[in-house]
């Protein structure tokens, strides 16, 4: 058997339709991520920031260097591209976890390059989002603090003196702490950009590696939707995830019944909302990717092997 070929052995019952894997793998692993990648990306917002809004210019010069936000952002492309490479590769080794635990033994080590460079591309993308948003955020605070009839140097010692010493921004333009690093009550964009993409591309590198599993051994697997068991979970993710939401929010129920109603899709296909009680009848008939579905998402997809 060539190193391309996937060593397999199937333990299933012939009477089960589907075999599928742990539900929750490597939790705590991508939690780790998260807080180191919180932490970059705070200290990477703030530095982009900094060199957006720079001191000792004029407020033209100000104005010119706003505009080159994206261009400012260094750390935070040397944080993204750090998250898509861990993140990737959790998503890979556990891809290999879950096969494992369903019976299949598969050797995912020769498409991990591929993968991540799928990954690497999707980030391009995403990191593009991240600066518009940024911008976006920078210039109304810019035009609100022009508009007031302030100097954008005085501004920029301002962001120069928080970034420092912590001192809050002034009321007008205080967004731009949560925009750009500030961390309140625990809450963070570092903390939004983290998890959601800790999320993103640990589960584009598990669909990608069930595609390539799929490929290589010629059997059948879809995707499940994966939430977690509990009263947070929201109206998106909760229908998908096997949870009946009601008006008071999502309602927990054993796993058993939580696996059976929980989506299951092909891997190239969409999950489609059924509805619900509550605000999920608003999402009815609502076609979603594979999560994140929304920021700070943290739900998940495990394969479906259909026997």
């Amino acid at each position: 058997m060539s190193r391309r070929q996937a060593v397999y052995t199937a333990c299933f019952a012939p009477t089960h339709k589907a075999v599928d894997s742990l539900d929750d793998p490597n939790d705590e692993a991508k939690r780790k991520e998260e807080r180191k990648y919180t932490r970059q990306f705070n200290d990477a917002l703030k530095k982009q920031l900094q060199r957006s809004v720079p001191t000792d210019a004029t407020d033209a010069e100000i104005l010119a260097a706003s505009q080159q936000l994206a261009q400012n952002g260094a750390e935070m492309v040397e944080a993204m591209s750090d998250l898509i490479a861990a993140s990737g590769m959790l998503g890979i080794e556990t891809a290999e976890d879950q096969f494992g635990t369903i019976g299949i033994a598969f050797d995912l080590s020769f498409v991990n390059q591929q993968v991540l460079e799928n990954l690497r591309t999707a980030g391009i993308q995403e990191m593009g989002l991240i600066n518009g948003t940024s911008n976006k955020r920078l210039q109304s605070a810019l035009q609100a603090w022009q508009n007031d009839g302030r100097s954008l140097q005085d501004l920029s010692e301002a962001i120069a003196q928080w970034v420092e010493s912590g001192k809050p921004l002034p009321t007008l333009v205080r967004s731009l702490e949560r925009s750009f690093g500030g961390v309140r009550n625990g809450k963070s964009r570092g903390l939004d950009i983290a998890v959601t993409e800790v999320t993103r591309f640990f589960n584009k590198a598990l669909n990608e590696s069930y595609k390539q599993a799929s490929q290589e051994t010629g059997l059948t697997i879809e995707m499940r939707f994966v939430t977690a068991n509990d009263s947070l979970v929201c109206p998106i993710c909760a229908p998908l995830g096997g949870l009946t939401f009601s008006g008071d929010g999502a309602v927990p129920t054993s796993r058993e019944r939580q696996k059976a109603k929980g989506q299951t899709v092909g891997l190239s296909d969409k999950f489609v909302h059924p509805g619900g009680k509550g605000a999920a009848g608003t999402y009815k008939g609502q076609s979603f990717g594979i999560p994140p579905l929304h920021v700070r998402c943290r739900c998940d997809i495990v394969p479906v092997v259909v026997v």
